[in-house]
């Protein structure tokens, strides 16, 4: 009877568990990929905010290129290099490609310039850099 009323705490918080609403980067990154940037964006700022980098890589992205959120450079690359400083290859990848654009934005346009004026530019994959 004991050992029951020991278990009913735990069996509580696995029945909690789901309703939490737990961030998912897959279904972040299925979202994003299907242009459903609203459901991206809540997944990826809650994993960002807990410090997933693959989370802070993805809203670098969205926020280099304006999808779901209002474009603006200097938040992407301050995801982009939360994301870098752990590592995480594809977020070093965008960091130096938005470095790259701004350096040539600024000489081009005497730092008036827009850095990214097409949302198509190439930043890498929301991912994977290589694959296969």
């Amino acid at each position: 009877m004991t050992m029951f009323l020991l278990c009913i705490p735990l069996l509580v918080g696995l029945l909690l568990v789901p309703a939490l609403g737990w961030a998912d980067y897959p279904a972040g990154e299925d979202a994003y990929n299907h242009g459903d940037y609203a459901t991206a964006l809540n997944e990826w700022r809650s994993l960002a905010a807990q410090g997933d980098a693959g989370g802070q890589n993805g809203l670098g992205l969205m926020y280099v290129k304006g999808q779901g959120v209002f474009q603006d450079s200097g938040e992407a690359a301050k995801w982009f290099h939360l994301a870098a400083d752990q590592r995480y290859a594809v977020a070093q990848y965008n960091l130096g490609r938005y470095c790259q654009l701004k350096a040539n934005s600024d000489q081009s346009t005497g730092g008036a310039g827009s850095l990214i004026s097409d949302k198509s530019m190439d930043f890498g994959q929301v991912n994977y850099l290589f694959s296969g």
